[in-house]
C-alpha cells in the first residue's frame, strides 16, 4: 500500500519460480514476463538460467516479448501467436525469421498487419514447418490430432478428483491459514473470556438482558469471522474454479472452519456463564440445550457472514453491512420495544428478524428468570411471565408458551442452511 512498498509483480513471479525450483519433482515450467521489468544484462542472466533447466530435462515454456539475439540464442522453439491465439508459426528462431521475411525475430511484431490472424494461421498449416515441426512429430509419438483431443470435455481429468477430496484438502489448507494468523487467532480466543466477564460484572442473576446478550454475543462470533472471508481469497477461487475447483467443496471448507471456531466461541461463553450465574439451580436451565441454541445462533451469523461476504467484492463494504443488519436485530427482537406494543408492521418485521427466534431459544432453555423485584433484588419466576411481558407468546394463558424450543432450533437450523444455498448461488454468479 502507500506505506508499505511490498514486492513488484515481476519479483513476485521469480520468488514463484524459485519456490518451483526448491521442488526438484517440478518438470514442467510456464513462466510469463520472468524478465519485465529487469535491466538486458539481467533478462540475459533469467534466460541462461532458464535454458541451464531445459539442459537439465525440464520442459519449459517462456513467455515474452523480448526478441532481441541474445534471448533468442537460448530458444529451441519460438511459437509465435497472432491475435485471438492463432499460431502464426511454430518452429526454431531463425527459420521464424525468415518465414516472416525478416532479418531478426524482433521484427516480427512488425509484420502481423500484413494479414488477418485467421490467414496467418491458415499460411502456417499449409507450409512446410508445420508438417515438420507438428505433424511428423504427432505421427511419431502418436499423439491424437489436435482437434480431436479438444473435442473431449476438457474437465474430464479435472472431474476425477471427487468433491470430498477437493473438500477435504481445501479444509486442511484454509485451517492452515487460519492457525497462521496469529493475531487473529488470538482475537478470537479473547472473545469468549472478556465478554464472559463483561456479563459477569453487569448481570448478577440470569435475566432477560443477560440472555439477550448471550444470544446477541454468539450472534457476533459468526458475523465477525465470517464477513471478510469470502472476499480476501476471491482471485484465488475465480482461478482455481477455472481449473476444476468445486463451489460446494470451496464454501464447505469455510463452513467447516468457520464453524468450528465461532462454535466453541459459543460453546465457551454460554458455559462459563452457566456456571458463574448458576442457572442450572433453581431457575432450571439445561447447560447441553443452552449450549446447543447459543451455538446454532453464532452459526446463523456465520451463514449470514459469508452471504454478506459473497454479496460484495470490498471488505469496506461487509463491514459496512454490519450495523445495517444489526440494529434491525436489536430493534425487533422484543428487548427494546414488547412485540405486543409494536406496530402491526413491526409485528411483522419480528417475523424475519432472526435475533427473536434466537433469543427466545435462550429463554426457553430454562424454567425460570430473574426478575427484579422492588427491592432492587433478583428473584427467580417462570419464564412463562417473562414472554409474555416480550410479546413472544401468543396469548396470556399459563398453558401458552409461544413457538416451542424445538421448533426455534428448527427455524435457526433452516435459517442456515437457507443462508449457505443463498450463499452458493452468490458464488455461482460470480464466474460469470
Amino acid at each position: 500500500d502507500a506505506l508499505r512498498r511490498g514486492i513488484s509483480g515481476g519479483q513476485r513471479k521469480r520468488v514463484n519460480l524459485g519456490q518451483e525450483l526448491m521442488t526438484r519433482s517440478t518438470r514442467m515450467l510456464f513462466l510469463d514476463e520472468p524478465t519485465s521489468g529487469l535491466d538486458p544484462r539481467a533478462s540475459q542472466d533469467i534466460v541462461r538460467l532458464v535454458r541451464q533447466l531445459a539442459d537439465r530435462g525440464r520442459i519449459i515454456f517462456l513467455v515474452t516479448h523480448d526478441l532481441t539475439p541474445e534471448v533468442m540464442a537460448q530458444v529451441d522453439h519460438l511459437l509465435v501467436l497472432a491475435k485471438g491465439g492463432r499460431v502464426a508459426f511454430f518452429g526454431p528462431p531463425d527459420e521464424a525469421s525468415r518465414w516472416f521475411g525478416v532479418s531478426t525475430p524482433d521484427a516480427i511484431f512488425n509484420r502481423f498487419a500484413d494479414h488477418a490472424p485467421e490467414e496467418w494461421g491458415q499460411m502456417y498449416k499449409d507450409g512446410d514447418a508445420f508438417r515438420k515441426y507438428v505433424t511428423t512429430r504427432q505421427h511419431l509419438v502418436g499423439v491424437r490430432d489436435p482437434d480431436e483431443t479438444f473435442e473431449a470435455k476438457p474437465d474430464s481429468t479435472v472431474k476425477q478428483v471427487s468433491g470430498i477430496s477437493q473438500t477435504f484438502t481445501m479444509t486442511a489448507r484454509y485451517l492452515r491459514v487460519k492457525l497462521r494468523d496469529r493475531t487473529g487467532m488470538f482475537v478470537i480466543a479473547l472473545q469468549p473470556p472478556f465478554l464472559v466477564l463483561v456479563m459477569a460484572i453487569l448481570f448478577p442473576s440470569p435475566t432477560e438482558k443477560m440472555l439477550f446478550m448471550l444470544s446477541l454475543s454468539a450472534l457476533w462470533f459468526g458475523l465477525s469471522a465470517a464477513v471478510r472471508e469470502l472476499i480476501s481469497d476471491r482471485v484465488i477461487f475465480r482461478r482455481e474454479r477455472r481449473v476444476g475447483v468445486g463451489v460446494v467443496p470451496y464454501l464447505a471448507s469455510k463452513v467447516i472452519v468457520l464453524a468450528g471456531l465461532t462454535g466453541i466461541q459459543a460453546l465457551v461463553l454460554s458455559s462459563a456463564i452457566f456456571v458463574i450465574l448458576g442457572m442450572g439451580g433453581e431457575y432450571g436451565f439445561s447447560l447441553q440445550l443452552l449450549a446447543l441454541s447459543s451455538v446454532l445462533t453464532a452459526w446463523v451469523g456465520m451463514a449470514t457472514g459469508l452471504l454478506i461476504s459473497a454479496s460484495w467484492n470490498s471488505s469496506e463494504a461487509a463491514v459496512g453491512t454490519l450495523p445495517l443488519l444489526l440494529i434491525p436485530q436489536i430493534a425487533f427482537s422484543s428487548v427494546l420495544l414488547p412485540i405486543k406494543d409494536m406496530t402491526l408492521l413491526g409485528k411483522a418485521c419480528t417475523w424475519i428478524t432472526f435475533q427473536r427466534y434466537t433469543f427466545d431459544a435462550a429463554i426457553k432453555c430454562g424454567e425460570q428468570i430473574a426478575r427484579a423485584t422492588r427491592t432492587g433484588d433478583y428473584e427467580p419466576q417462570p419464564i412463562n411471565g417473562t414472554l409474555y411481558d416480550l410479546g413472544l407468546k401468543f396469548s396470556s394463558r399459563a398453558d401458552d408458551y409461544g413457538l416451542s424450543l424445538p421448533m426455534l432450533l428448527f427455524i435457526l437450523s433452516a435459517i442456515i442452511v437457507f443462508m449457505l444455498v443463498i450463499t452458493r448461488i452468490r458464488l455461482e454468479q460470480h464466474e460469470h
